[in-house]
């Protein structure tokens, strides 16, 4: 059965009628993308020629993939990339990268997907090793080949025990190598936190952030990809903070503390009417608003109860379930608020501000506090999680004051550049030359 000519794929699964096992099609059969490249006795001769066999190594993508054609060729398909992957050696990259397109002609096919998912466990230390190559082609088919793993064989059991070692490598790769392999490597990781567990995702992200640290670059992607992991976990909602009894107690705190500054205001006018008792009346007016004060700075004991015993996010319980903990993921973000990558920046101060629209102000200074050292790093950290736009635009209204008035149009640089000519031009013809103008 030749499919180098077959290049649809059929919308039915309807299998054909099963071959003998003696007749079915072997891999070259089917579709082998990889050629052999040949150069002649003179260019062979050459100082600085290549030596051994030469391939051609394209790297299709998704819609060029060919189609397996049935079930008994699916079987053979996924037997003889097996064997390939256990017996070749790096030498043998060439059938490594057929091996790996095969597997992704597995993947992509909808009938043959369930086979390839019974025998995951076995394919994915092959393309996870194929993804460390040197061979930027072989690297990058692998990559893409376990993008589409994530994607399509998210649910196969066999990412339990290989996924720890998988996003180690997938981190390893997206950075410090040609840029069209450290996109694939971060295109997988993505796909790992759409369709994978994010909460687990997020754990092994922040192991590989502490091996990484010392490489900007990959703990920067590491940070970004963790952001993407508390996007998806729902962190950065205020959904159901109402109902929640910190807030009640909250609103009664703000209740309790207008309560108390009119009573003091009434004392003080009660002071001030009569005569006989005024100094005992401005008393009791200082008394309360004194009360009033406390009760505006520190709340009500209800209000801090309530706080200190509202309780968290559903998010931080599934944190917490794959081996992470809120203050892990605060102290980590913290610490790279100034990283040197402009990425790790960035995205350390936007899963900070995710966290602390989460949690509220209150409790997300008291988190804080908690992890971090000094008083200084906790304002410095609120600092960083406020949005920019307010002050932005106060800074745009201080330039166009300073400017003078604020609707006048400050001259682009061409006008000025075309005034200093005009300008010139006007000094040395004098007032004729400018009247010819």
């Amino acid at each position: 059965m030749d499919l180098e000519s077959t290049t649809t794929t059929s919308s039915s699964c309807a299998s054909p009628p099963p071959a003998a096992p003696t007749s079915c099609p072997t891999v070259n059969e089917l579709a082998h993308l990889t050629r052999e490249m040949h150069i002649s006795e003179e260019e062979a001769s050459m100082k600085g020629a290549p030596r051994g066999h030469l391939y051609v190594l394209p790297v299709p993508e998704r819609a060029d993939l060919l189609a397996v054609g049935g079930e008994a060729a699916a079987i053979v398909l996924l037997r003889e990339a097996l064997v390939t992957g256990n017996s070749a050696k790096d030498e043998d990259w060439a059938d490594q990268h057929e091996a790996i397109i095969s597997f992704r002609r597995l993947a992509n096919d909808d009938c043959s997907r369930a086979l390839l998912e019974q025998n995951l466990a076995d394919a994915l230390p092959h393309v996870s090793h194929a993804a460390l190559s040197e061979r930027s082609a072989i690297a990058r088919n692998a990559l893409m080949c376990l993008s589409e793993f994530f994607e399509l064989c998210a649910d196969a059991p066999a990412w339990d025990a290989q996924l720890e070692d998988i996003i180690a490598t997938l981190l390893h790769r997206s950075a410090g190598g040609p840029k069209f392999v450290c996109a694939a490597s971060c295109a997988a990781i993505e796909a790992a936190v759409r369709h994978g567990d994010p909460a687990r995702v997020c754990f092994l992200l922040r192991n590989g952030l502490h091996v990484n640290e010392r490489s900007a670059e990959v703990a920067g992607n590491a940070i970004r990809c963790m952001e993407a992991c508390l996007g998806k976990l729902g962190v950065g909602s205020k959904k159901g903070l109402d109902a929640q009894p910190g807030a009640a107690s909250s609103a009664n705190a703000k209740e309790d503390a207008s309560a108390a500054r009119a009573n003091g205001h009434a004392s003080s006018a009660n002071a001030k009417a009569r005569t006989g008792a005024g100094a005992g009346a401005s008393a009791n007016g200082h008394r309360s608003g004194s009360a009033n004060a406390n009760a505006k700075v520190n709340g009500s004991p209800n209000a801090q109860n309530g706080i200190a015993n509202a309780p968290l996010p559903e998010w931080t319980a599934v944190l917490s379930a794959a081996g992470t903990s809120l203050e892990d993921i605060t102290r980590d973000m913290a610490q790279h608020c100034h990283a040197r990558s402009e990425t790790g920046r960035h995205y350390a101060r936007r899963s900070l501000q995710r966290v602390r629209c989460s949690l509220g102000l209150e409790r997300f200074t008291a988190l804080l506090r908690r992890v971090l050292s000094t008083e200084a790093k906790v304002q410095d950290v609120l600092k960083s999680t406020v949005s920019k736009r307010k002050s932005s635009v106060a800074g745009g209204q201080r330039g166009s004051q300073a400017n003078g008035d604020a609707g006048e149009r400050r001259p682009s640089i061409k006008d000025r550049i075309l005034a200093s000519r005009r300008a010139s031009a006007t000094a040395k013809g004098g007032g004729g030359g400018a009247a010819r103008r």
